[in-house]
């Protein structure tokens, strides 16, 4: 459910079929505009299907998706970018001619898209003058991802944008991130990265058997799960004995004895301390510790 702000993204009774295998199966959901929104959900749930149907690459068997009102068969390509979860490029093209036929493709005058491939070849560290078929295969999905944003679109969707790209270019495509977001362009991410989502995404939709499962803010996320969250206490060196006295104590990682996590609600800081202290425990840190992204999205998916 849209909590704030004006709706960007929506669907309304989405359906979508291949054969036997239903794929979106009466999908709602009304997704903020100006945002970055964190499309989730495991393998086969049926993200990329939706994907493909707000681009307009697909039709619906049932129901509508939009964006602002209009519906995507009839939506404005010049608004839109797309990158694909699969890399296609010509690869014969040069980078520079790549980036600007895209342009050109989505209204830009030559001129325009000539220069627009030049600066983002330059903001994607692309070599412009070189053929795509050159190209590393991370390089080539950088081609991928400045082909989609050289006409300035405000609405971008980035299907698994951080495959096939080596720790430099996954540090280029999150600068490149916040910096779309700081322009109020409504960034569409879907990604397994939950730990890059978590950091990204103000607002998630979570998608599992082609149903929505939560759309809304990650904290009001994070508020469906209170019994996720914890206080950790670390150690100096190992208690097996204040682990044997409190049984509700459990190690964070199973293989470190140096933090030990209780559900927040189940027991208060100064009986933990107390605890800790009469059984010889040095204690070095107490913090309350909220869940992480991967924790809630599999809560989430258990749960459907």
């Amino acid at each position: 459910m849209l909590e704030q702000g004006r709706v960007g993204l929506s669907a309304e009774h989405l359906s979508r079929r291949f054969g036997d295998v239903v794929a979106v199966d009466d999908l709602n959901f009304e997704l903020p505009a100006g945002q970055v929104i964190g499309l989730l959900g495991p393998n086969g749930a049926g993200k990329s299907t939706t994907i493909r149907m707000a681009m307009g690459l697909l039709d619906p068997d049932g129901g509508s998706i939009a964006w602002n009102g209009t519906p995507a068969a009839g939506l404005d390509r010049r608004i839109v970018g797309y990158l694909p979860e699969e890399i296609g490029v010509y690869e014969r093209m040069t980078v520079r001619d790549h980036i600007t036929f895209f342009a050109e493709l989505h209204g830009r005058s030559r001129s325009d898209a000539r220069g627009a491939a030049e600066r983002w070849a330059e903001r994607l560290e692309l070599p412009a003058a070189a053929v795509v078929s050159s190209l590393s295969k991370g390089n080539q999905q950088r081609v991928q991802l400045a082909s989609a944003l050289g006409h300035d679109p405000e609405l971008i969707v980035l299907d698994e944008p951080f495959s096939g790209l080596d720790p430099i270019g996954q540090t280029v495509v999150e600068d490149l991130m916040t910096e779309l977001a700081a322009t109020g362009a409504t960034l569409v991410l879907s990604s397994h990265d939950l730990e890059r989502v978590e950091r990204f995404c103000s607002y998630v939709a979570l998608i599992s058997s082609g149903r929505l499962r939560y759309d809304g803010s990650v904290d009001g996320l994070r508020a469906r799960h209170p019994q996720l969250r914890r206080r950790v206490l670390e150690l100096a060196e190992a208690s097996p004995a204040l682990e044997s006295a409190l049984p509700a104590l459990e190690r964070v990682d199973a293989h470190d004895p140096l933090r030990l996590a209780v559900q927040l609600d189940d027991m208060e800081p100064e009986p933990l301390l107390r605890a800790a202290l009469d059984h010889g425990a040095r204690v070095v840190g107490l913090a309350v510790v909220e869940p992480t992204m991967r924790e809630l999205f599999v809560r989430e998916v258990e749960a459907a």
